[in-house]
């Protein structure tokens, strides 16, 4: 587990610092409009490289501003929020190319040399082992069938460990979704509630195809 945790903090160093180009807050001196075009900007980058359809559910509104990464979480890039804001679901896009496959080859072979068969294309694997908490909740593996309602090739959703913290000091991560497409990347879905709000997310979850695709 420990080799698990190192791949997935390393691999997201090296993620970070190739895309530094493209951050949501280079410079502190930057107006408010300033730093949201941005961060609009780095959106748009990440969607069209990694290439999938964003939609919103039904009766969910986004939040266009940014929004803070929660503990053992991706970088948020759309986030959603129902209309009592007793919900709030979140993606998270890790575009990787051909290009960025290939470096990250490399940049293990010279930096975790322990590891020469290192597969770009299983970090959401090593992602999903790091932070699964199997202990109330069975992982789903998903399916080939279910696969293609993504257009992807690899998912599963499961439940992360708990952090002591809510999230927006509110909210809870009820369940997680891992995406994955080769040459393409991964995309990573949270679904938050507040605790004591009585609403069952399986709906949502389900239908998670219909908000979120691979072209």
């Amino acid at each position: 587990m420990k080799i698990l945790l190192f791949l997935f903090l390393l691999h997201f160093h090296f993620a970070s610092s190739a895309q530094s180009i493209i951050v949501d807050d280079p410079d502190t001196n930057l107006s408010h409009s300033e730093r949201e075009a941005l961060r609009k900007k780095r959106v748009n980058y990440s969607t069209n490289k990694i290439g999938v359809i964003i939609t919103p559910p039904s009766d969910f509104n986004l939040l266009n501003r940014s929004m803070e990464a929660p503990t053992n979480a991706s970088s948020i890039d759309y986030a959603f929020i129902n209309y009592d804001s007793t919900v709030i679901i979140t993606i998270g896009l890790m575009a990787r190319d051909s290009i960025d496959y290939e470096k990250d080859k490399e940049t293990f072979k010279m930096f975790v040399p322990q590891f020469p068969n290192y597969e770009p294309n299983d970090q959401w694997i090593i992602n999903f082992g790091a932070t699964v908490d199997s202990s109330n909740f069975r992982p789903r593996i998903y399916t080939t069938k279910l696969l293609e309602k993504f257009n992807a090739e690899g998912g599963v959703e499961y439940v992360k460990k708990k952090s002591n913290n809510l999230y927006l000091n509110k909210y809870v991560l009820e369940r997680t979704i891992i995406l994955n497409k080769r040459f393409k990347g991964i995309c990573e879905i949270h679904y938050f509630k507040v605790p004591s709000a009585k609403i069952r997310l399986e709906h949502e979850i389900k239908t998670a195809y219909k908000m979120i695709k691979y072209k």
